[in-house]
């Protein structure tokens, strides 16, 4: 199971991480927190011709962790966002065990929006900086050691009179060299799809569909067949507002297709708490949408 366990946290393990609504941005001065515990097992990984199968030698992996993620609403159509996530793992089979835990690879974003309406439209520039530890060959690593970009345009809609939202968002993730491990992984066409119903002004249902499909990775000049990675899952939602600053949501990421990825389901509990003003025109989303979990890669 060695072979599996050794690449399985190559990319950041982060609960389904969130930006404010979408397409949506934060008024000037405000302030979006959240605080979350996420958790995966399980028995299964997704292998390079698209099976889901079992770990050798009746592997299992138990993966746990915190997200701390804040924005900033610089101005009224210019949000900052920044994730940081706390990994630990407890990988094994009949043959071995791993255990280790610390910091996963940081997160950072800049969103403009560019139409306010009818159809919310703004494009994000993130950047997944390379920031966790790599440097021990022996252990399961919880980052990959380069860096990611990615460029994403957004679209939302609020429909006021069915108390729903729509969130579409597709982009591009150009995936650099990583100089350590000596291989240029592939870039992927990244896409999310995201609806939600508001119940009450307390309580909000969503899901997501989050996917994207990558290239062959480069070693040693070489683009290597089945080595491209992909994943669609599947993230149903549920938040509870306590009032208008806090509350609480619960996501369940679900997988349901991928190849050389991580084949678990996440369940993720975040407490998240925002400044913005009452008369905000999603008072309600103090959920920003969800990003979808991306999970233990085999690649």
């Amino acid at each position: 199971m060695k072979r599996f366990l050794l690449p399985v946290l190559l990319s950041i393990l982060s609960l389904p991480f969130e930006l404010h609504a979408g397409a949506w941005t934060l008024r000037k001065g405000t302030i979006y927190a959240k605080a979350s515990f996420f958790a995966s097992q399980t028995r299964h990984t997704f292998n390079s011709t698209g099976d889901r199968v079992l770990f050798l030698f009746n592997g299992k992996s138990r993966i746990y962790g915190t997200n701390l993620e804040f924005s900033y609403g610089l101005l009224d159509d210019l949000t900052l966002y920044v994730n940081i996530p706390y990994i630990v793992y407890r990988l094994g089979d009949d043959r071995i065990r791993e255990e280790g835990e610390g910091f996963g690879d940081v997160l950072g974003s800049v969103k403009f929006n560019i139409l306010a309406k009818p159809l919310v439209t703004s494009f994000e520039f993130q950047v997944k900086f390379p920031t966790a530890e790599t440097f021990d060959p022996t252990r399961v690593l919880v980052g990959e050691g380069q860096y990611d970009f990615d460029f994403i345009a957004e679209f939302g809609y609020l429909w006021r009179q069915t108390s729903t939202y729509w969130n579409v968002e597709a982009g591009y993730r150009y995936r650099a060299r990583n100089e350590a491990r000596e291989f240029k992984p592939g870039d992927e066409i990244i896409y999310r799809l995201e609806t939600g119903y508001f119940i009450s002004h307390k309580l909000t249902v969503s899901a997501l569909i989050n996917g994207f499909t990558g290239t062959r990775t480069e070693i040693l000049g070489l683009r290597l067949q089945n080595t491209q990675r992909n994943q669609v899952s599947i993230t149903p939602s549920l938040t509870y507002q306590f009032n208008q600053s806090l509350a609480l949501r619960v996501d369940y990421g679900v997988p349901i297709d991928g190849r050389n990825f991580y084949a678990g389901r996440v369940l993720t509990v975040g407490i998240s708490f925002t400044t913005a003003p009452k008369d905000n025109i999603l008072p309600k989303i103090n959920i920003p949408s969800v990003r979808g979990v991306t999970c233990c890669t085999t690649q």
